[in-house]
């Protein structure tokens, strides 16, 4: 891996589970993420990582305990979100075809990563995705299309 790369992430492997699991320098915040919005869904981004988040929103509601998320949005403003909920993340797909609609175990100590167990799930953008199967070795044929367009995210 290049240094840029291991920006991204360290390591990749597949678990007991059959998961792809990812060592990653560091899980990054939500306040280091520049979002969009498409229908009722934010999808949140920090490329120099890859680490992708999101969330399903309709207006204030009791999602995450009523919890009150301040975004930083693609176009310099911000918007706060208050009571978001958690969407499946093949909704998303319907609106962001350019993350990969698989939960990702990500990691970033080496002991949670050589745990079949210890889970933290996230999901990664195409391009980093595509590299963590690259390290992992073959994996994830059946969920990645040869010639995937990796330049659609406006970030």
């Amino acid at each position: 891996m290049t240094p840029s790369q291991q920006d991204k992430l360290l390591d990749a492997r597949i678990d007991a589970n059959l998961r792809l699991r990812v060592l990653v320098p560091r899980i990054v915040e939500l306040q280091e993420m520049t979002f969009i919005h498409r229908g009722n869904i934010y999808l949140g981004h920090h490329p120099p990582s890859g680490q992708v988040w999101f969330f399903h929103y309709e207006g204030p509601s009791t999602g995450f305990g009523g919890k009150t998320f301040d975004l930083n949005m693609l176009d310099g403003s911000r918007e706060t979100l208050v009571g978001p909920w958690s969407a499946s993340i093949e909704l998303v797909y319907q609106w962001f075809d350019d993350i990969v609609p698989k939960e990702i175990m990500i990691c970033e100590t080496p002991r949670a990563f050589d745990s079949d167990y210890d889970n933290r799930v996230g999901y990664l953008d195409r391009r980093t995705f595509d590299l963590a199967v690259d390290t992992a070795h073959g994996y994830g044929v059946h969920y990645v299309e040869a010639g995937t367009d990796h330049s659609r995210l406006p970030f």
